[in-house]
Parts: C-alpha cells; structure tokens; sequence
C-alpha cells in the first residue's frame, strides 16, 4: 500500500513492514556530486549511529563500490572518518562532531530538538518530522520512524516544495502574505509539471487557517493515505525556524488532531524553555 515516488531516488535500506513512503525532491538536483555524496556519507551515519562497511553505504545511498570506497578512503585521510581494518567498517571522528561548536548556543538547541523529537515519538508512536525550508522547499533534516506496522516515512535530505504539505505551510504562515505569494510564484515557475502548480487561493486559504489554528494539517492529498499535523518552531540563535510534525495514516491520525495539537504545543513550550532558558 505504499505510494512510491514517481521518480527513481536513492534510498535506505527498506524497514520491515508495511510503509508509506512521501516523493520528495532529492539533492540531486543543481548539487555538485562529489560535495552532496560526502554529507550524505555523514548524514547516513547520523540515522545508523554506528560503524558501517563500504558495501552497507553504497547499498543504502546507491553509490557504486567503487567509487564509494575511494570517498571513504579520502574521508579517513582527511580525518573525519576512522576506519577499523579488522572488521572493514568505518565511523565518524571527533573532527565531524567538532565541526558546528562554534555556533555559540547551537549544541543546546540541538540537544533540545533531539529530546522534543523523542518524546513526542514515545508519547505517539508515530513518524516524527524536523523541516527547514531551503528557498522554496522545505527539506527534511531529520526524522524518526513510527514503531506502528503501517506508517509514514520520510528519508533525511528529501525536499519538496514548501506550499505543498503541512510543515511546509506551517513555515509559511510566519512570513508576510506578500512574501508567501512570492515564493508561490516562483516555485510555479519551476514546476515542470502543470498539474503539479498551486494556485494562491488555495495556498492562501491553508496559510490562514494555519495562522488561526497555529497548526497545519495535510489531509492526504500530498502522500495519498498520510497526513501530517504540524506547527513552527521558531528560530534560536543563529538557526532559522524549522517546523516539527508528527505523521501518519489518514484515518489514525485525523480522529487525533485535537490532541495532537494539544501534544505539540506542550512540548514546543518546554523545547522553549529546555533550549533558551531566558525565554518564560
């Protein structure tokens, strides 16, 4: 019962059970290879939070062997990656942790947005979604997999535009309307595909009711059989305002809408608190 994207991309290893997978644009798109497949090496290690084998990575990212075992390689001598000879693995070094200690506050913040994830993925059982938007889509940076049989699934990286589905609009309803209609008209000028463009008035009608609600909700139009519930989590510091959503089977989730909403805006409070202590 799963919808498959319309367009062939890579993927992670398939999780047991029945899924329901959302298309999505890949970063493969106006990316220079080399660059995207060196953060998609790392963000793969980031979901797995172990050592990997050249063969494990190339079959979850669709690299060929080779070429994959020559980016390891080059990785291991730049010293971001370890390699264990013995059991032909390889894992992060204290280099790739590094990298993002000079945001100043930004360690707590993502330790914060780790600990709301988990708790609303305990409290729910559901997929839990971290999005961001990047020009006119929303990309999703992180994601934790619902633990029921049949559920949504998001990959890491995926993008999609941002007027099209719950977090994306939920980022939206932030921005002045003028802005929105903005990033409409150029995210339907890059659509290729006619049916595929929204028109402003029903944007403009899903924005609004997101401002009155302080949520946003997908009915299962976007991934026929999901829907997403979702709310902003405003900007701390020097990071820019993501939006967190829970995911799920049309008919599980939308009797639960109410509560939901009631769950997110709990939880969003104590992020609030949890990562900017001076924030009451």
């Amino acid at each position: 019962m799963a919808a498959q994207p319309a367009r062939r991309r890579k993927t992670r290893p398939a999780p047991a059970g029945p899924t329901m997978v959302t298309p999505g644009t890949p970063l493969t798109e106006r990316t220079v290879k080399s660059a995207r497949r060196v953060l998609e090496v790392l963000e793969l290690f980031a979901e797995h939070r172990g050592p990997l084998s050249v063969g494990e990575i190339a079959e979850a990212l669709a690299y060929p062997q080779s070429s994959t075992s020559v980016l390891l390689q080059s990785l291991v001598a730049l010293g971001y990656l370890t390699q264990d000879r013995v059991q032909r693995t390889y894992l992060p070094t204290m280099r790739v942790a590094f990298l993002g200690d000079w945001l100043e506050g930004q360690d707590v913040a993502t330790d914060a947005i780790a600990r709301l994830m988990r708790r609303l993925h305990d409290a729910t059982g559901e997929t839990i979604i971290l999005g961001q938007r990047q020009g006119v889509h929303v990309q999703y940076i992180r994601m934790l997999e619902g633990r029921n049989p049949i559920r949504f699934v998001l990959h890491r990286g995926l993008r999609r535009p941002i007027y099209r589905g719950a977090t994306g609009v939920a980022l939206l309803a932030a921005l002045p309307d003028r802005e929105v209609l903005a990033i409409l008209r150029r995210g339907n000028a890059e659509e290729r595909d006619a049916a595929k463009r929204m028109k402003a008035a029903i944007l403009m009608a899903a924005i609004n009711q997101c401002r009155r609600d302080g949520y946003a909700v997908s009915d299962g139009s976007v991934t026929p059989g999901a829907s997403v519930i979702a709310m902003a989590l405003p900007g701390i510091g020097h990071a820019p305002a993501m939006a967190l959503g829970i995911g799920a089977p049309v008919e599980r989730l939308q009797p639960q809408v109410g509560a939901l909403a009631a769950l997110l805006r709990r939880e969003i409070a104590h992020w609030r608190r949890d990562a900017d202590p001076s924030h009451t």
